[in-house]
């Protein structure tokens, strides 16, 4: 996906980093301010986001001869106008919530932990592996609703779906649970 690491969600993460001392002279949770954060912050991402998506996962699905941006989006729009742009966004934008409220839930949870292994600090190598687990926690969130997403917008795949639940059965029905995680290995590599 163009936006796994997105400027939004970094941008949040950054906000969201309790400095050491802030956590010391703060008691209070703030898991569900984070995993709100997050799930707005997803949602906010898919809406601009999602016409873009479309536009990549047909250049990737396309064989033959390359693709031209502006003769695509209007391929796309003859299909059943604007709204084609958002084809499979459902699953995209209601992804990116659990996608978004993972990553930085795992994320500050790991830093408030490894902070307290060495009395506030947070060392370098574990806020390293804060951002490494925050991207597996993110990457198993997603990736079901990536699996939807790109089966409502592949052209071979029109009118085989009424929407994304009947896409998911389907799925399930025909391919078993573990198809909805398709593609996890090369995106927890990447």
């Amino acid at each position: 996906s163009w936006h796994s690491s997105s400027s939004t969600t970094r941008v949040v993460r950054a906000q969201l980093a309790m400095p050491a001392t802030a956590a010391s002279n703060n008691g209070a949770d703030r898991g569900h301010l984070v995993f709100l954060a997050g799930s707005i912050s997803g949602v906010a991402e898919g809406v601009t986001i999602q016409p873009l998506e479309m536009l990549k996962t047909r250049f990737q699905i396309h064989e033959g001869a390359h693709l031209r941006i502006l003769p695509t989006i209007k391929d796309i729009i003859a299909e059943g106008g604007v709204r084609q742009l958002y084809r499979g966004g459902g699953p995209e934008i209601l992804g990116l919530m659990p996608r978004a409220a993972a990553a930085l839930s795992t994320l500050e949870f790991s830093r408030r932990e490894f902070r307290s292994w060495h009395g506030g600090d947070l060392l370098p190598q574990y806020a390293y592996l804060s951002g490494g687990l925050s991207g597996v926690t993110e990457g198993v969130a997603f990736a079901p609703f990536q699996v939807i997403k790109v089966r409502l917008m592949a052209k071979e795949h029109l009118g085989r779906y009424k929407n994304s639940i009947h896409c998911l059965q389907q799925v399930l029905k025909k391919e078993g649970p573990s198809a909805l995680f398709i593609g996890l290995v090369p995106t927890l590599y990447r």
